[in-house]
């Protein structure tokens, strides 16, 4: 299987039909159809009547861009530079190479662009037609500024995205029942053809997000993007709307309301994915110091297949607000590399919820929302 090959090159060659392919495609996913899942079941209804199950056909995420002139194709991964090639014809076909594969045109229509990979004939490729996006986007639109985003697909609804004037950004997932902070980069890819955002995760198997302009109205940005999701690769509809940060004051405010030691209350929403039975005792502490160190203490016993099972952990180290007050950072003493984020959910009357990945033992953790209350005698 070569599709994250082919991923990383986008297009190695084509053969292209007599019917002119001309203009920009967006590679939507590719897919593998298993021949060898075709089998022949009984119909239920009647002993005498049969049918062919369909053939089981697994998605991959692809990103990129193709764009083809009479003479030449221009592909661009967003992995390497973009690569162009000559454009040639024979017998009636367009072909051209690069690397030593080879794709075929399937099927074309205005619509969408098919296309087989020559040495293993159960993989295509899903292309899209791409209009020239109005409005563009570079580098310094988005430095050291804050965007929220919305979105058709929940997926992609409620970010908040810090960019920074480093290539780095820090994203902040507000869920109805739990949130997290990551850290990823970013880029802006263009062309005459296109302007597109990636960011990269770090965090989440380096995951990346090509979102690809559709139109721009001032601070406010329009993308297209693909998602896979259980059964099929999906378009959805994304949009960037520029924010204000908070101020140094506003940030120093929150700071001081959040000095003090912070004892675990209550788990504020129904968590369903616990590897442990049940609960028995948790005795969850943050002691966060106005001289920017912090203690954790973490006590827990549960039940976990039919016997009692305890963990202790002990951390201490230096915490940070986020200059954006929605996020904290513990880094540990002992290993500074280790750093844990704490997504702050809601701050007020003395209570803190948080969102973590709360440790149960030494190998597992579990995403969690955690309300929290300020002990009264240790501020």
């Amino acid at each position: 299987m070569k599709f994250y090959l082919l991923a990383a090159y986008l297009i190695a060659s084509i053969t292209v039909q007599s019917q002119s392919i001309e203009g920009t495609w967006r590679v939507s996913h590719a897919q593998t159809i298993d021949s060898s899942a075709l089998s022949v079941e009984v119909d239920t209804r009647s002993t005498d009547q049969y049918y062919i199950s369909p053939a089981f056909i697994t998605y991959h995420k692809l990103s990129g861009l193709l764009e083809v002139s009479k003479n030449k194709v221009i592909s661009h991964s967003f992995v390497n530079e973009p690569e162009s090639v000559k454009l040639e014809k024979k017998r009636g076909n367009s072909t051209f190479k690069a690397n030593g594969l080879r794709v075929s045109v399937d099927n074309h229509s205005p619509d969408s662009l098919v296309l087989r990979v020559k040495k293993e004939p159960n993989d295509f490729m899903i292309l899209y037609p791409f209009q020239n996006s109005k409005g563009e986007i570079q580098l310094k639109d988005f430095e050291n500024s804050h965007w929220v985003t919305s979105s058709n697909y929940d997926f992609f609804n409620g970010w908040t995205l810090h960019f920074l004037d480093s290539g780095q950004v820090n994203v902040v997932i507000q869920r109805e029942h739990f949130g997290t902070t990551s850290f990823a980069t970013y880029k802006v890819h263009k062309s005459n053809q296109y302007h597109c955002l990636q960011i990269t995760d770090r965090h989440n198997m380096l995951d990346d997000f090509i979102f690809y302009l559709k139109n721009r109205d001032g601070d406010s940005l329009s993308f297209i993007i693909d998602h896979q999701n259980m059964d099929h690769p999906t378009e959805s509809q994304v949009v960037l709307t520029k924010t204000e940060g908070i101020t140094n004051s506003q940030q120093q405010q929150i700071y001081t309301e959040l000095i003090g030691k912070w004892n675990f209350e209550m788990f504020s929403s129904n968590i369903t994915t616990y590897i442990f039975d049940s609960l028995i005792d948790l005795n969850y502490s943050i002691d966060l110091r106005l001289d920017s160190t912090f203690r954790l203490t973490n006590q827990a016993e549960y039940i976990e297949s039919g016997s009692v099972s305890s963990y202790q952990q002990n951390l201490t180290g230096k915490w940070q607000l986020s200059t954006t007050a929605d996020f904290i950072t513990l880094i540990s003493e002992d290993n500074p590399l280790l750093q844990k984020h704490l997504t702050i959910y809601e701050l007020r009357d003395q209570e803190l919820t948080i969102d973590l990945s709360y440790s149960f033992d030494e190998y597992s953790t579990v995403q969690s929302r955690m309300k929290m209350k300020k002990d009264p005698n240790n501020r």
